[in-house]
């Protein structure tokens, strides 16, 4: 695989992935890299947040992305589903179409807590 430079807050177009199970998202849309710098370059996988286009509901693990933001991804309507983090294989990122402006990924990143806040509550001297 020729060796790309993938940054935290990079959006990629993601493949390759049908077998879903219930509610699982098909895999064949946009993505936020998430992973830090350190795993995007040692690892031959990456962590990434699926872009759906879909009305969902309001949540705190749904990242609504401004339309003015992100004209490339032609959708009027842009939620990042911060719930459904997932662990990629490089291979599956194909285009990359932009990235999250600074604000949206430190919001992004802030809102990725939740997913874990019981156990931050129940250990904080274990962060």
């Amino acid at each position: 695989m020729k060796e790309r430079y993938i940054k935290q807050g990079d959006i990629f177009f993601c493949s390759d992935i049908a077998d879903t199970i219930g509610s699982e998202q098909k895999w064949n849309r946009p993505v936020i890299i998430i992973s830090v710098k350190a795993l995007n370059k040692g690892r031959e996988n990456v962590i990434v947040i699926p872009i759906t286009s879909e009305k969902k509901i309001d949540m705190v693990t749904h990242y609504s992305l401004n339309n003015d933001d992100y004209r490339f991804l032609t959708y009027e309507d842009n939620t990042a589903l911060l719930e459904n983090l997932s662990d990629v294989s490089k291979w599956r990122l194909g285009e990359k179409f932009g990235k999250l402006t600074a604000d949206d990924l430190k919001n992004i990143i802030e809102l990725t807590k939740y997913l874990f806040k019981d156990y931050y509550i129940d250990n904080p001297t274990q962060l």
